[in-house]
């Protein structure tokens, strides 16, 4: 996030890891557009939560949750801007 404040990119171009690096450039992106909203393409929706009851599957799973401002306290105090949930699409669940 420091870098991303101090180089202030107009886009991203995130490669490799797993489904939580998409958390800071997403919520970045939020903060600098008004109008913005995700296409989450994924065969889980990474919604959960730590508090959810089908148990915690590690950060990949609560990806989109914390893009939408659900999940950790501390960790979400971190990102700029949630996405409205209303603006986010599930696609390639199974």
């Amino acid at each position: 996030m420091e870098l991303l404040k101090k180089h202030n990119p107009d886009r991203i171009i995130t490669i490799g890891g797993e489904c939580s690096v998409s958390v800071v450039p997403f919520t970045y992106l939020a903060s600098k557009y008004d109008d913005i909203g995700i296409v989450w393409l994924d065969s889980h929706p990474d919604v959960n939560t730590p508090n959810d009851p089908t148990g915690y599957l590690g950060h990949h799973a609560m990806a989109l949750a914390m893009c939408i401002g659900k999940g950790d306290a501390e960790l979400l105090k971190l990102m700029p801007k949630k996405i409205d949930a209303a603006k986010s699409l599930l696609v390639g669940i199974t």
